[in-house]
């Protein structure tokens, strides 16, 4: 018997990173607004995936007393869509057979903090949209993550999902909606102390597979 009934993922970090496309958006934007000495590096934006669009940035220019927010938002919203619809971002190991594999004993949803564009980009560069059966994001919805991964449980009638992310914010959000949380440690992040946590995807799919043996 199954302990979970739905697997609810997290996009950025743990299906796939984009990174270097978003680096590469952001700063072509910090350029045309004539902000270069701001540019920013790729594991810099891995360090505040998972976080809200606006807040990401604040976190990222904060200290740059001469920037105004409202427009630099508005320019690397745009500059990054460009970039990441043009080239995506890369699948982790395993995720498009895992995936395909999973969906066939669960229910799949996703749930993240990207924009509506950075979402419908994943889905067709990564071509796994028909594997999941609902999604959110903070482009769609404006609330927050926790709220988000409730939303999704109560619309579904999930009775034991799990929310599987790659950062402390992500666990925080799946306590905070009342969802059991698994760790990927390939990821961008780190959680506090995870009951459960895999190394791969590969892994990750072999013991959802085993749960129901």
């Amino acid at each position: 018997m199954k302990k979970y009934d739905a697997i609810i993922f997290d996009l950025d970090g743990t299906l796939w990173d984009a990174s270097n496309a978003t680096a590469a958006g952001w700063n072509a934007a910090l350029i045309s607004q004539g902000l270069p000495e701001l540019q920013i590096t790729a594991d810099q934006v891995r360090g505040i995936s998972g976080l809200p669009f606006d807040e990401c940035i604040v976190r990222l220019f904060g200290h740059a007393g001469q920037v105004d927010f409202e427009d630099l938002i508005a320019v690397i919203d745009a500059e990054e869509k460009q970039v990441v619809e043009a080239v995506g971002g890369t699948l982790f190991a395993g995720i498009k057979t895992g995936i395909e594999a999973l969906a066939e004993e669960y229910p799949l949803f996703l749930v993240s903090n990207c924009q509506s564009w950075y979402l419908e980009s994943f889905w067709s560069h990564s071509g796994i949209k028909k594997f999941f059966q609902g999604e959110d994001c903070f482009g769609h919805s404006g609330k927050p993550k926790a709220e988000m991964i409730k939303e999704i449980s109560d619309q579904y009638s999930l009775k034991q999902p799990i929310y599987i992310g790659d950062t402390y914010w992500d666990q925080q959000a799946s306590h905070v909606a009342g969802v059991s949380y698994a760790q990927v440690n390939y990821g961008f992040g780190q959680a506090i102390n995870p009951k459960l946590s895999f190394v791969n995807f590969t892994q990750l799919v072999g013991w959802f597979q085993g749960e129901i043996l």
